[in-house]
């Protein structure tokens, strides 16, 4: 049976938990090597989760002859230049969200995608939540009649526990935005993938000034990034909806949802 090979870039809680054994749940997948910036934490990792080979440097797993694919989980500035690195050694590219920086930035990835003809996929994952799945054929067959509203939350306060730490989602250099670009991200997709595209959006975001460790440094730094993000948008459709995602704030009741209202 032949196997696709592949090598993940990035080491991290997403890499370990998700990226690295997943695919290794699958007859028909090979992690063949482990990427990381830091020598040691990779090949502890790859240890750890028996993936044979490790490097430092994207750019030399990307151009391996022997690899058919790259996944990527690393922080979000540096998605772009590992994508295209991958997609210009003719591989496959799986890459966690949100794909880039900016808007200028993602459509430059998705014109490289598109121009190398390999498959490319967004770790939109609660796409294939069962809940979602079912929401949409029931939308689409008609259960709720003509759909004329969405609501989509998530919230937690877990952003400012006194125990929390600074990582790549709280610097602006490497998250490039907080809560909007880690859970906004899901909650748009997830409307567009019941409803089709949004045409409009209107938004505010908050950030609530705090200090926290940086694990790395051993310093209190500044939270950069936002905490609370609330938008009114509409769908090309006409469907109307509200998005509210938090990490500063308590839940009333389930953490996560999407509620669709129709005639």
């Amino acid at each position: 049976m032949t196997k696709l090979r592949l090598g993940v870039i990035g080491t991290g809680a997403f890499a370990e938990a998700c990226h690295v054994p997943g695919l290794q749940s699958h007859p028909r997948a090979e992690v063949v090597a482990l990427c990381g910036r830091d020598l040691a934490r990779t090949r502890a990792l790859a240890e750890r989760l028996h993936v044979p080979e490790i490097t430092t440097d994207y750019r030399e797993l990307c151009a391996r002859k022997d690899l058919d694919a790259i996944t990527i989980a690393t922080p979000n500035a540096c998605h772009a230049a590992q994508a295209q690195a991958a997609f210009a050694a003719g591989k496959h590219v799986f890459c966690e969200k949100p794909l880039g920086m900016s808007v200028r930035e993602v459509r430059e990835m998705l014109r490289i995608a598109e121009g190398s003809q390999k498959v490319h996929q967004v770790s939109f994952t609660y796409r294939y939540l069962y809940g979602v799945q079912e929401l949409k054929r029931r939308v689409l067959q008609g259960d709720v009649g003509a759909p004329y509203y969405v609501r989509v939350k998530h919230e937690s306060w877990e952003g400012l526990h006194p125990d929390a730490k600074v990582g790549f989602r709280e610097k602006l250099d490497l998250g490039g935005g907080g809560v909007l670009y880690d859970v906004g991200s899901h909650l748009f997709d997830l409307v567009q993938f019941v409803f089709g595209s949004v045409h409009s959006v209107l938004g505010d975001m908050i950030l609530v000034p705090r200090e926290r460790l940086d694990p790395k440094t051993g310093a209190l730094v500044p939270v950069e990034t936002d905490d609370v993000v609330s938008a009114w948008f509409c769908c090309e459709n006409g469907v109307h909806g509200h998005l509210f995602a938090s990490r500063a704030t308590p839940s009333s009741g389930e953490k996560a949802f999407i509620e669709v209202v129709g005639s």
